[in-house]
């Protein structure tokens, strides 16, 4: 899923699939929010909040890069996560 440069909106929704996700975006906001893959999720997105009780989950893989990544409550949770951020 490729959000072209622009905001992704998953407050309080639910984005799951039985198969990998790939989701590139300039913003991810998870706030309450569940984004979940029975094998890999791989996120791409200079800003990402994940507050709130936001999940990011992963049976296999989870792997984040983010120049900022705001998880305050929030839940990364797979067998295997790899983040690779800058906060400024």
């Amino acid at each position: 899923m490729n959000t072209q440069q622009h905001t992704f909106n998953n407050q309080a929704g639910l984005v799951s699939a039985q198969q990998d996700i790939q989701l590139i975006t300039n913003i991810l906001q998870n706030q309450q929010g569940t984004i979940q893959s029975q094998h890999n999720l791989t996120i791409t997105a200079p800003n990402l909040t994940n507050q709130q009780k936001g999940k990011l989950l992963a049976l296999e893989q989870l792997s984040i890069t983010s120049q900022q990544l705001d998880n305050q409550t929030g839940l990364i949770q797979a067998n295997q996560v790899t983040i690779a951020t800058q906060q400024r």
